[in-house]
């Protein structure tokens, strides 16, 4: 840091050389991100409640209304009453606090999971000395019940499905686990991180896929506002169904407005349940339906591209297409400026997010075609 500071001008200039460097959903061709650019009503009300904490939420407890009614409006996606819940800074940090409190409600410690399960998991186990037993997928890419259940056994606190996987978009049976968890007495979180504000309204447009948290068996849900939600980064979401489990990682926090903490982090962005509240209110259910419409009929329209071009690629569930082009199709594209992802066994996965228009889609297909089609010769 300078003795003496700069102008504010001189520093805008600063900034805007830095952001020159970065990519923008503007653009379209960002394919491999969960992220997109947040709705314009989500920017506006978060910069008028920037210096709002919920970590001290006493001194702010119209913001914490705002907390308190967006949850409720993110439960009520998933036909769930009488829940509890925080936002959180996204899905690991709503993953690390299912995972912690399965083990203090158990004191046990193992996990199962399906080898699908996001990588926030893994760091959930890592930070909170538990052990993480991966289990195999089905040929569709989705828990193979009865693996898992094999694995269970008297140290395990909790298993994990998962509502929307982030390699492939699949969803695990998450009523048959929430039947596995009851039979054996273990506590079930289902990771929708992504699936979760795409899930339900696939659902009321038709589309067959099979999404349903049912009444018992299922312990906590991660869903994220701040990916298909279209909420400002960060903003993530934890939802208890029993309204008790949140105490079993209660921290008391004696010099604040409020005495009990229940989220890793301590200062916690009040502007981000403002926003969340803004734009759940503005969208509505109409507003979120046909925002997914979109994104699944240009999903769809990639989809019958790409087997048009005689390539390898899995049907959708949800807006997450995976294309086995190999890696010199895959380095050919990310040269022509697109900005693509992989799975971990190597398949091109393309996001279909509401940046992603069908213009973009058609460009796209254009330029895999030219260089599917030159490698081939």
């Amino acid at each position: 840091m300078d003795e003496r500071g700069l102008p504010a001008e001189e520093v805008r200039k600063l900034l805007s050389q830095a952001q020159s460097k970065d990519l923008s959903y503007s653009g379209g061709r960002i394919l491999g991100s969960m992220c997109t650019a947040p709705h314009e009503l989500g920017r506006e009300v978060f910069t008028q409640f920037l210096e709002t904490n919920l970590g001290d939420a006493g001194l702010f407890p119209g913001t914490k209304e705002l907390e308190t009614e967006s949850v409720a409006m993110i439960a009520g996606l998933l036909g769930l009453a009488g829940t509890s819940g925080f936002l959180t800074t996204g899905g690991t940090e709503a993953n690390i606090l299912a995972l912690w409190a399965a083990r203090n409600k158990t004191r046990k410690n193992k996990i199962v999971a399906p080898e699908t399960v996001h990588f926030s998991v893994d760091k959930a186990c890592n930070l909170l000395g538990l052990e993480l037993v991966k289990t195999a997928v089905d040929s569709g890419k989705c828990a193979d019940l009865g693996e898992l259940e094999s694995r269970i056994d008297s140290d395990t606190c909790a298993i994990v499905g998962v509502g929307g996987t982030t390699e492939y978009g699949t969803v695990d049976d998450i009523v048959g686990l929430s039947e596995i968890a009851l039979e054996k007495e273990v506590y079930l979180h289902v990771d929708a991180a992504f699936g979760g504000f795409v899930l339900p309204f696939l659902q009321e447009l038709g589309y067959p896929v099979q999404f349903k948290i049912p009444d018992k068996g299922v312990d906590s849900i991660t869903l994220d506002p701040h990916k298909m939600g279209l909420v400002p980064i960060p903003c993530g979401c934890i939802l208890f169904t029993n309204p008790e489990t949140p105490g079993f990682i209660e921290t008391e926090a004696p010099y604040l407005t409020l005495k009990r903490q229940h989220t890793v982090v301590g200062t916690r962005s009040g502007a981000a349940a403002a926003a969340a509240y803004a734009v759940f209110k503005h969208l509505g259910r109409e507003g979120y339906r046909e925002v997914v419409k979109q994104c699944m009929q240009n999903t769809i329209k990639l989809y019958r591209g790409v087997v048009k071009l005689g390539l390898a690629v899995r049907k959708p569930t949800i807006n997450v297409v995976a294309v086995d082009c190999g890696p010199e199709v895959y380095d050919a594209l990310g040269k022509m400026g697109w900005r693509l992802s992989q799975t971990r066994e190597g398949e091109m996965r393309i996001i279909v997010m509401p940046h992603v228009s069908e213009k973009v889609v058609k460009d796209f297909l254009g330029d895999l075609e030219s260089v599917a089609g030159e490698l081939r010769v």
